[in-house]
């Protein structure tokens, strides 16, 4: 298997070229791809709500007037999926005794997902109006076992500014890039006194938009009760503040257990050095217990 490795491998070199220089001109051609893609979906299928049906009963509601809920539908409606990896590993790791624990939950489509999996779903969605559909999308599913939380996740309890994206909803960031605007204040709490210590097997999936590592040493407690058994996270080099916070970040990860890159191209494979890593990917930490 050819790993796919990041095209600068010196840390700092890829941190002033990528992450400083150019990370302003990638916006900019993001921003008006983005737009030229949401015209094209738009002119197709409206910008009203419209309502995906996920099966067994579960059902989904996207506002396409909505930049995320118009891409989602969209490739849901020509794939049948959306992060296939990530559906497919979720759907193997979370059992009926598993207790689910969604950070950035977003709209909610991995908390309706696992819904019908897991014993207990936490859901933890900060931004008020992506919370709103969030909730929508558990009642309009009749999710009895979710539990959402409209607060920030973090390492401890405090209030975090949380810059809003001119992307979408899916990108707001608690790190400032040139894709953000206007900002908030938001509540955030820790997994360690969020989670009922009743819970058992846990299985975590964390997309905060380069804030991962605070999540993770807000649940250290949990994760060395043995509990936790698998943690699923976004891995995007060109986000992470700075060099340091990338060797830290991998050093985290490894310690707590087996690193596997979820490829659908290649499927799942381990890495045991962050070169390893191709720039944006999704992770699987097997936890050590």
């Amino acid at each position: 298997m050819v790993l796919l490795k990041p095209l600068v491998k010196n840390d700092f070199a890829y941190h002033v070229l990528v992450t400083r220089s150019l990370d302003y001109l990638s916006t900019l051609y993001t921003i008006k791809t983005t737009r030229l893609q949401l015209n094209e979906i738009r002119a197709r299928l409206g910008t009203g709500l419209s309502t995906y049906e996920m099966g067994q009963g579960l059902r989904f509601e996207f506002d396409l007037s909505k930049n995320l809920d118009a891409f989602m539908y969209d490739y849901l409606l020509k794939f049948g999926h959306y992060e296939k990896e990530v559906e497919s590993t979720l759907s193997e790791l979370v059992t009926h005794d598993t207790t689910f624990i969604d950070v950035g939950a977003n709209i909610g489509y991995f908390t309706v997902l696992c819904s019908r999996l897991a014993q207990t779903v936490y859901a933890f969605e900060p931004v008020p109006v992506v919370f709103e559909r969030l909730s929508r999308n558990v009642s309009l599913s009749g999710c009895k076992n979710v539990q959402a939380f409209q607060c920030a996740v973090s390492k401890e309890k405090t209030r975090l500014r949380l810059f809003e994206s001119t992307i979408s909803d899916g990108h707001d960031s608690t790190i400032k890039r040139f894709e953000h605007g206007r900002s908030i204040f938001v509540d955030a709490v820790s997994l360690d006194e969020a989670i009922e210590p009743s819970v058992r097997d846990v299985v975590m999936k964390v997309d905060v938009e380069g804030s991962e590592m605070d999540v993770l040493l807000g649940a250290l407690g949990l994760i060395r009760s043995g509990k936790v058994s698998a943690i699923v996270l976004e891995w995007s080099r060109r986000i992470y503040p700075n060099v340091t916070n990338l060797r830290e970040r991998f050093a985290l990860y490894s310690a707590l257990g087996r690193v596997e890159v979820l490829d659908d191209r290649f499927g799942s494979y381990v890495v045991t050095e962050r070169q390893e890593i191709p720039e944006f990917c999704n992770l699987l930490i097997r936890v050590r217990r």
